[in-house]
């Protein structure tokens, strides 16, 4: 059985590029907001992966929701930004 990724971007194509790059080795779900992140963490997901700035929050929230719901989980956070103004 695969082990579970969520996969957090607000831009579809970053989320369809990581899924066609990871599905090999994980199952993969996708979220395209802050909210819908939220409602999809569960305690057997392995890694969740999200964007830093998204148009109804913040990466870093995503991440601590994660930690409490998932904590095995590897959180990871990805952005195009150099500053953090967070």
């Amino acid at each position: 059985m695969k082990r579970k990724i969520l996969c957090v971007d607000d831009e579809p194509e970053i989320t369809r590029a990581l899924t066609r790059l990871l599905m090999a080795d994980f199952e993969v779900m996708t979220a395209a907001t802050v909210e819908e992140a939220r409602a999809k963490l569960t305690p057997d997901l392995a890694v969740v992966l999200t964007d830093l700035k998204m148009p109804d929050g913040s990466g870093f929230d995503v991440l601590t929701r994660a930690q409490a719901k998932c904590p095995e989980a590897v959180r990871a956070l990805l952005t195009a930004h150099i500053e953090f103004d967070e």
